[in-house]
């Protein structure tokens, strides 16, 4: 009787906690355009995807054709961009960060750069860019785009992978070190003032009402409470399929680039409790990004265009 009662339970337990491949919501590569190099990073404004091409350089793709329009070899290893007005802002590995005129997408023009660092992704917000450049943070003063200039920096515990801003804190993923909390409020210098550990390797970070969600490398999807900035700490993690390079949230969904594992869409409506909302197969899935459809920048296919099936 009782080995039968613990039969039933066990297999009543294992049915709560795995959710059946067909409940997911399906998504389907709808277009595509290859690339010549190792796509890093994409960023979609007025009708124009900009990429993040790596050793291709910079790739400005027509959507309404998914035809290339405009490219632009670049120094370095191209690994995150950002468009603002008419500039791309790109983090360009150990050629540290290219400012590139995109006014015309069919004759982008370098404008600016600063290459004493190693930048590996960058935040734009205010007039300044923020830059994760590997042991370090680093603040550039972009107010005249023609002249970027150095303002200021600080340490980061770990090697800066990813970086985002949400008003006067910066969160920077540092791989196997996590995340740090930098704080901004003061002109004259930077403090580190908040660190939560994740269980792998800390690649990117998105902040939304209070929670960071990280994309966490094989630790795939972590949310960190980062109500209290000076004491962030984990309150639920997901497994994926692949390695959580990227993340982008946006109307309660967490997009994660996912490696191999391609596209991972969480249900984030509760923080505390994500759940796995669907699913798109990719080569290599390094960069997300959404406005409307999903962009997907993918290491060994270029920019895939990924949408819901009805």
């Amino acid at each position: 009787m009782k080995r039968g009662f613990f039969f039933i339970v066990i297999c009543l337990f294992a049915g709560c906690i795995t959710q059946p491949t067909e409940d997911l919501r399906e998504y389907t590569i709808s277009g595509r355009c290859t690339l010549p190099g190792y796509t890093r990073d994409v960023f979609v404004a007025d009708g124009y995807a900009y990429i993040a091409d790596g050793q291709g350089g910079l790739q400005i793709v027509a959507l309404n054709s998914l035809i290339i329009a405009g490219s632009l070899e670049l120094s370095g290893y191209q690994q995150g961009i950002t468009v603002v007005d008419s500039f791309a802002y790109l983090a360009s590995g150990s050629e540290g960060f290219t400012l590139v005129n995109v006014a015309d997408v069919h004759n982008p023009r370098v404008v600016g750069y600063d290459t004493w660092f190693t930048a590996y992704d960058l935040y734009f917000d205010g007039g300044f860019i923020y830059l994760a450049a590997s042991y370090w943070f680093i603040e550039e003063d972009i107010t005249h785009p023609d002249f970027p200039s150095y303002k200021r920096r600080c340490t980061t515990k770990g090697d800066a992978r990813g970086v985002y801003v949400d008003g006067r804190y910066a969160y920077v993923a540092c791989e196997e070190m996590g995340i740090t909390i930098i704080d901004l409020g003061n002109p004259d210098s930077l403090a580190r003032i908040g660190y939560c550990d994740t269980p792998s390797n800390a690649r990117d970070v998105f902040v939304e009402d209070g929670y960071a969600y990280v994309a966490d490398g094989k630790g795939g999807l972590q949310v960190l409470d980062v109500h209290d900035p000076e004491n962030p700490f984990i309150v639920e993690g997901y497994d994926i399929k692949g390695y959580a390079n990227r993340v982008l949230v946006k109307d309660n969904k967490a997009y994660v680039a996912a490696g191999d594992g391609g596209l991972q869409v969480f249900d984030v409506a509760d923080p505390s409790s994500p759940s796995l909302y669907g699913e798109c197969e990719t080569s290599y899935a390094y960069g997300v990004f959404v406005d409307g459809l999903i962009y997907v920048a993918d290491r060994d296919l270029g920019l895939l265009v990924i949408e819901p099936v009805d």
